[in-house]
């Protein structure tokens, strides 16, 4: 009674992980079939690999699953080419692994079958409909436009996973002064603190003119330029978001980016594992001491959470970094809407109140948070390039904030942007982009 009165509170949860699960999946299988048919990767999941797999069935079992079976042996195998897309984690919840399923009873296998064969169909149609396509000429950011351009606005706002118009990515890059012909350019550092702006795929394109910083003097065969230049998107640019979906989409960016290179590098160097330092994180954790406190919980769970409490040493790491550049586009969300608001939780309130003194005052919006949060990262002399609203100018909770960003710091622009908030974010806010120095103002 009590379980068939609380299922409902779930339902908007349960569903939201369980379409991001599918986005993550299809991903895996969209990104290897790009692979195979534009970066050399051995055929698997296509043409008759894929027809001799799904025909061939164990006998020895009641509920014939090939296709599941498929997918997983592809998995592991590109596990340790890619961990940072295929290494089991949050997302594959779904998996029953073979310990665990040769220890279930009769009732539960009997329990478990239906969903055996909903699933293994599932699989089947995914991979028939994966191996109709040609994918050697396809867009790089064929992700980003999937999900920009065929999915509904409202299960964007559901799955929890946005995109920057690219647009306004464009125009903050340049107001930070972001020069694409810097000869140094893969020196400079950069940080997205709520990854789902969209600026890295925009940067990493222009880091591939300039040999990087650290490769070897005179004539280099290309795949050693390659991977040097690889070595130096890792140490270059960084991203950060509280959501695992979140920072799954901004990492198949840059990885169908850079996916012929990687390739061509690890034919030559197979040691070499490409991991961006893209991590699921919050970014308003300030100390090493905070993440240390969250990562408690996955110390002692299975396999499964590796993948959290390696993105919580990687942010842990972070924190020791300043950078040149910060880019991004924070969640807008004051802390009065209850459940709805990004921060209710009363214990998360307090620390955020005591970590952002400047911010956190009032009926503050989350966003104001991002503003000081940028400010530490920044290295003396460095510039965030922010889209928010612009409700920090005027409302009272932010005249700490103003204080801070026109005095210890140097306000370079303002771009109100509430003409274009519907069009730009389908809702009527007041967007403005706010660009600021970490200097003194002259």
């Amino acid at each position: 009674r009590i379980e068939s009165l609380c299922w409902p509170l779930y339902e908007h949860a349960i569903y939201k992980l369980c379409a991001q699960t599918a986005h993550v999946l299809v991903a895996r299988m969209l990104f290897y079939r790009i692979g195979e048919d534009g970066a050399g990767l051995p055929i698997r999941i296509s043409g008759s690999p894929l027809a001799s797999a799904i025909a061939a069935g164990q006998p020895s079992l009641s509920v014939q699953v090939p296709a599941t079976n498929l997918f997983e042996r592809f998995r592991s195998e590109q596990e340790s080419f890619l961990p940072i897309v295929y290494a089991l984690g949050e997302f594959d919840w779904w998996m029953i692994l073979p310990d665990k399923r040769s220890a279930l009873t009769g009732n539960e296998r009997v329990a478990i079958a239906p969903l055996d064969r909903e699933l293994e169909l599932a699989f089947q149609r995914c991979f028939r409909c994966l191996d109709r396509y040609q994918f050697d000429q396809m867009d790089v950011d064929i992700w980003r436009n999937v999900y920009q351009h065929y999915l509904p606005w409202e299960e964007r706002q559901r799955l929890g996973g946005f995109y920057t118009p690219e647009e306004l990515v464009e125009l903050v890059l340049d107001e930070i002064g972001y020069d694409s012909e810097d000869p140094k350019l893969a020196q400079k550092t950069f940080v997205d603190p709520a990854s789902g702006s969209g600026a890295l795929s925009r940067l990493l394109n222009n880091l591939r003119k300039f040999g990087p910083p650290e490769m070897p003097s005179g004539r280099q065969p290309p795949w050693v330029r390659s991977e040097y230049e690889l070595r130096a998107v890792q140490k270059c640019l960084h991203a950060v978001d509280i959501h695992p979906f979140a920072a799954f989409l901004s990492t198949l960016n840059v990885l169908f980016l850079i996916l012929p290179r990687y390739r061509e590098v690890r034919l030559k160097n197979p040691h070499f594992v490409f991991q961006p330092a893209i991590m699921a994180h919050d970014s308003l954790f300030l100390t090493a001491e905070e993440v240390r406190l969250a990562g408690v919980l996955h110390e002692h769970v299975n396999g499964r959470a590796q993948r959290a409490s390696e993105d919580q040493k990687r942010y842990a790491d972070l924190l020791v970094k300043k950078f040149d550049f910060v880019i991004g586009n924070p969640p807008w969300s004051g802390i009065l809407k209850g459940p709805l608001a990004a921060v209710y939780d009363e214990l998360q309130k307090r620390r955020l109140k005591d970590s952002f003194p400047v911010s956190a005052q009032g009926k503050y919006d989350i966003y104001g948070l991002f503003m000081e949060r940028s400010l530490r990262f920044l290295k003396p002399g460095g510039r965030f390039g922010l889209v928010t609203q612009d409700t920090y100018v005027e409302k009272s909770w932010a005249r700490r904030l103003r204080e801070r960003l026109s005095g210890a710091n140097t306000i370079l622009t303002i771009i109100d942007l509430n003409p274009c908030g519907q069009l730009f974010f389908h809702a009527m806010n007041t967007p403005a982009i706010t660009v600021v120095a970490n200097e003194k103002p002259p």
